[in-house]
Parts: C-alpha cells; sequence; structure tokens
C-alpha cells in the first residue's frame, strides 16, 4: 500500500512545532554526528485512517520547553 503525503498547517500561518529528540553521538577520533528523529502518534479523528500516524504536533505552551 502506497502512503498519501499530507500538508498540516496551522490557521493564520502560524509556526508549528513538532514532538522531536536530538541527538549528538561523538565517535573515537573526535568526531561528531548528530541525529534527529521527528516523534509520531496516532492520527487525530479528523483525518485518521486505518493504521494512520501523524507528526507530535505540540501547543504553544512547549515551546519554551
Amino acid at each position: 500500500m502506497a502512503t498519501q503525503p499530507w500538508l498540516l498547517e496551522l490557521l493564520a500561518g502560524r509556526p508549528m512545532a513538532l514532538g522531536s529528540v536530538f541527538e549528538r553521538w561523538r565517535d573515537p577520533e573526535g568526531g561528531d554526528l548528530c541525529t534527529c528523529t521527528i516523534v509520531t502518534t496516532d492520527a487525530g479523528t479528523d483525518i485518521a485512517l486505518p493504521k494512520c500516524r501523524m507528526r507530535l504536533v505540540l501547543g504553544d505552551d512547549a515551546w519554551e520547553a
């Protein structure tokens, strides 16, 4: 089954914060490797399809965390 891309935007074009995990790895020679991943959750009822996942959108109160 092919996946369908979706475009999700906040009202009035406001910025959107997504839940994510960042990590910096240091190798034995002293180099850095920076990695990140976007956290997903079950899709909301307004776009839910069977086995559908969506990015975790954070509320305004989480911006300073």
